[in-house]
C-alpha cells in the first residue's frame, strides 16, 4: 500500500512542477523579461498568447494538485504513512500558494 501510495505522489509532483514552471514565466513577464519587438507584430501577440496560456495553465494544474495532494495527504494519515502525508501537505500548501498568486496576478 505504500509503494501505491509512493507512485500515486508521482504525477502530483509532475504537475505542480509545471504549474510552477507557468507561474515563474509570469513572475518574468512581471519584472520587466519582455521582448524587445514591434507592438503590432505576430510575435507579440503570439508572446501574450503564451502568457495567457501559461496563467490558465498553471492555474487549473495548482488547483487540481491541490485538491489531489489534499486527499493524498488524509489517505496518507488513514494508512499511516507519516512521511508520504507530510510530503503531500507540503505539496497542498505549496500547490496552494501558486494558486494564490496566479489569481492575484493581473497581467
Amino acid at each position: 500500500m505504500r509503494l501505491l501510495f509512493s507512485l500515486f505522489m508521482f504525477p502530483a509532483i509532475v504537475t505542480i512542477a509545471i504549474a510552477a514552471l507557468a507561474a515563474m514565466f509570469i513572475y518574468l513577464d512581471g519584472g520587466g523579461f519582455r521582448p524587445n519587438v514591434e507592438f503590432h507584430s505576430f510575435w507579440s501577440h503570439f508572446y501574450f498568447a503564451m502568457l495567457h496560456l501559461s496563467m490558465v495553465t498553471g492555474l487549473i494544474l495548482s488547483i487540481l494538485t491541490c485538491a489531489y495532494t489534499a486527499a493524498m495527504c488524509l489517505i496518507g494519515f488513514i494508512i499511516k504513512t507519516w512521511l508520504g502525508a507530510l510530503l503531500a501537505g507540503g505539496i497542498a500548501v505549496f500547490s496552494f500558494l501558486i494558486m494564490n498568486y496566479l489569481m492575484n496576478t493581473v497581467i
